[in-house]
């Protein structure tokens, strides 16, 4: 009964996801698409780093999204600023650094904190 309760859950947050991705796109075109996929993607290195710590998972999902909202641009923007001229370079190295920490901290050995 869980799982099917689960697949259900999944089914209707790609139901959801497809339906804002259609939006955006017939209101903005491929504008719509891309801050959709970012704004899907930027908290998911975040997520995977909050997952160690023993939390529900709509904490879990809110705090990442809080926090990414938050430090996302501020490193892309201090990396920009001192380090790597192009802010597209910028973006890509931040979002990679931080999924490969956030897949290290998911891949140790689970405490509970």
């Amino acid at each position: 009964m869980d799982e099917n309760n689960n697949t259900l859950k999944y089914a209707v947050l790609a139901v959801i996801v497809v339906l804002f991705l259609l939006i955006f796109f017939i209101f903005f075109q491929t504008t719509g698409i891309r801050f959709v996929i970012g704004f899907l993607l930027m908290p998911l290195p975040f997520f995977l780093i909050i997952n160690r710590f023993n939390l529900d998972f709509d904490e879990k999902v809110i705090f990442s999204i809080f926090i990414s909202i938050i430090s996302f641009p501020l490193l892309v923007w201090y990396i920009n600023y001192f380090l790597i001229p192009s802010l597209r370079i910028t973006i890509l190295a931040i979002f990679l650094i931080l999924l490969g920490l956030g897949i290290i901290i998911r891949k140790t050995k689970k405490e509970n904190i």
